[in-house]
């Protein structure tokens, strides 16, 4: 961002502290509110992306509606400047994300299970308010302070019937139906989720989106539990009518899985669980209590990502 610089205000209301990131479209800084008194988080476009800034607030407006403790607040958005620089003010959340924890190997199944769940909720909200997110892969995925998890760059999601597909979207997590050029819809929002969750449990890379006619993501090993890799085979499903049918519906899958009971058995073979081989059971990344509780704090400060790893 040409300009951009600490000290520097935007909107006469913001006080630019620090460079938080620095992506293809633009950048985020650590900032203060000096009309409320409190830290935000603030996103300067950039180039040809700041050119197109009626598209921006027109997203930003809308994802100004969504309210979800599991979805980055939007506060503010506009331009500034004699050039008109677009800007979207939202809270700060935390600056670990998702691909940081996942260096690490192949993680909990009953932690990406809470994943799952409190991603898919937010995604129920935004798709009853017909907004798509068309960006869900590690990155936008926050681990912040506590263990809660936040969903980010809703500063970019459209209606889902003009929200297209585009060569920046990262391969892998892109839904095969999504063409360059055809819309997002919230099918193609799971399929990226589950393409996530694939990621975590196995600690290997999608790199490159299964292509029509190609073979299903690969089967996820044994010892995640047969719910566990049901429910991330039905979101990752090649046809779009039959991966599950709602983004609450997933929510509440992961739910009951979480919320079973742990019961060893002959069927289940060297699984001995029904999520995982360690016993591993209910609750959320924020709520657990004890060893997990800790675990996921500990990931949020990235002092001690290995334990919430799987193995």
């Amino acid at each position: 961002m040409v300009g951009a610089h600490r000290g520097l205000m935007v909107a006469n209301r913001y006080r630019l502290q620090g460079r938080a990131a620095t992506g293809a479209t633009g950048e985020v800084w650590r900032a203060f509110d000096l009309t409320l008194g409190r830290p935000v988080a603030l996103r300067l476009l950039r180039g040809e992306h700041a050119a197109d800034g009626g598209g921006f607030l027109a997203a930003a407006g809308r994802a100004a509606r969504l309210r979800h403790p599991g979805v980055v607040q939007v506060y503010d958005y506009g331009q500034f400047g004699a050039e008109r620089i677009p800007y979207l003010v939202t809270e700060p959340a935390g600056v670990t994300s998702l691909a940081t924890v996942m260096r690490t190997g192949p993680l909990e199944p009953a932690w990406v299970l809470s994943m799952i769940r409190e991603v898919a909720s937010a995604l129920d909200a935004a798709h009853t308010l017909g907004l798509v997110h068309q960006h869900i892969n590690p990155r936008n995925l926050l681990l912040a302070p506590g263990g809660a998890l936040k969903l980010t760059d809703f500063g970019s999601p459209h209606a889902a019937e003009p929200h297209v597909c585009t060569p920046e979207d990262p391969p892998g997590y892109v839904a095969p139906e999504r063409t360059p050029g055809t819309p997002a819809t919230p099918a193609s929002d799971l399929y990226s989720l589950g393409a996530v969750a694939w990621e975590c449990l196995t600690g290997k890379s999608l790199r490159t989106a299964p292509d029509e006619g190609s073979p299903q993501v690969p089967r996820l090993p044994a010892a995640v539990g047969a719910g566990v890799a049901a429910l991330v085979a039905d979101l990752t499903a090649m046809d779009p009518a039959a991966r599950a049918t709602s983004a609450r519906r997933v929510a509440d899958r992961a739910g009951e899985l979480l919320a079973a009971p742990m019961r060893a058995s002959e069927e289940d073979g060297p699984v001995g669980a029904l999520l995982d081989p360690k016993g591993h059971g209910s609750g959320s990344l924020s709520d657990r209590p004890g060893a997990e509780a800790d675990a996921a704090r500990a990931a949020v400060r990235g002092d001690d990502l290995d334990r919430v790893r799987a193995g």
